[in-house]
């Protein structure tokens, strides 16, 4: 932000047939207004009546709110749409299941006038003190563990300042960024990817030497999936879009990210090949493996209610299969295009 600009700030929101979640995220956006938010930017698909209706309606009283049709079920390009629609500087993604505490919007100003030089300002994403499920509560445990998150647990826990971030400590789904670092990339969220297209994005942000923050005081909740087979799923993704990352940008690769895919490799020849099985040997690597995953279950245990806490015994050996899975398919293409909605 240059000397003398006024600051302002466009929320953006890309949302799918969830107008439950969208209507209390957009709630705890207008419960945190300031004079510095413009606008709040709602991106749907044209057969998202419910969510179509209530930001019509809530328009009528609420005259920062806009709608943007997405005619694509793609959320890459709702956010490039986001991106092109916004009338601000500094461009607020929020997912619609995202809940912003008191005073949110106040700290991001306060963050923006503090790092001015930043293209990018986030803070981790929280599982509510309130998750109404046991998977909901067990999966944020996950989330938190070393031996299942490693380099991008820092999206998930609060530390202890600001710090300078990587593109494996932040998340579009509680990000602000500057719209004039975006004006170099005529498609700044990769339509391709399965998932993880900010990744892409604050990885060639940072390449190019543009600053980026992670800081405490932005953190949200967002709700966490509710179950077994959606849980699965979004690691998948997130395994996929890796993958394609790599490929586009090798640098960015680094060992740990195809160690769960090598050990998908290893399950699978275990599982489909018996003579293997035979040999003592082809078992060690699980010993260790299932060492880490007692010792990171128990450590969790001592500070979390037990039934989630041991549920994740289950929950991180899914996310390592899951996650190598992914990857390995987003190493042998990308997403197809969508149809249009119409």
């Amino acid at each position: 932000m240059k000397r003398g600009q006024d600051l302002s700030i466009s929320v953006a929101i890309p949302t799918r047939k969830r107008a439950g979640s969208l209507i209390c995220c957009i709630g705890s956006v207008l419960r945190n207004d300031r004079p510095e938010l413009r606008e709040i930017i709602v991106v749907a698909n044209p057969d998202d009546r419910a969510a179509l209706e209530y930001c019509a309606e809530l328009a009528k009283t609420q005259p920062k709110m806009k709608v943007e049709i997405c005619p694509l079920p793609c959320r890459n390009t709702a956010k490039n749409q986001a991106v092109a629609a916004a009338s601000s500087e500094y461009i607020y993604f929020l997912d619609d299941d995202i809940t912003l505490p008191p005073g949110n919007i106040k700290a991001l100003c306060a963050k923006i006038r503090q790092h001015p030089d930043a293209a990018a300002i986030g803070g981790p994403n929280v599982t509510p003190e309130n998750s109404c499920t046991i998977w909901e509560q067990a999966i944020g445990l996950v989330l938190l563990q070393p031996f299942a998150t490693y380099m991008t647990r820092a999206r998930y826990i609060a530390a202890p300042r600001d710090f300078k971030a990587t593109e494996n400590a932040l998340q579009s789904c509680n990000l602000c960024m500057k719209k004039s670092a975006l004006a170099n990339y005529s498609r700044p969220f990769e339509t391709s990817f399965f998932s993880g297209e900010e990744t892409l994005l604050l990885y060639r942000l940072r390449k190019d030497g543009l600053a980026m923050i992670s800081s405490p005081e932005l953190k949200a909740e967002h709700h966490r999936r509710s179950g077994f087979a959606s849980f699965c799923r979004q690691i998948f993704l997130c395994g996929a879009g890796r993958a394609q990352m790599s490929r586009l940008e090798p640098q960015s690769f680094k060992t740990v990210f195809a160690i769960p895919a090598l050990f998908v490799l290893y399950m699978a020849a275990l599982a489909f090949c018996p003579p293997l099985r035979q040999y003592p040997a082809s078992l060690w690597p699980l010993y260790p493996y299932f060492a880490l995953l007692v010792l990171s279950v128990a450590a969790t245990s001592l500070t979390s209610p037990l039934k989630p806490a041991l549920l994740t015994l289950l929950l991180i050996p899914a996310l390592h299969l899951s996650y190598g899975s992914g990857f390995i398919v987003g190493l042998l293409g990308n997403k197809k295009t969508p149809k249009a909605i119409r």
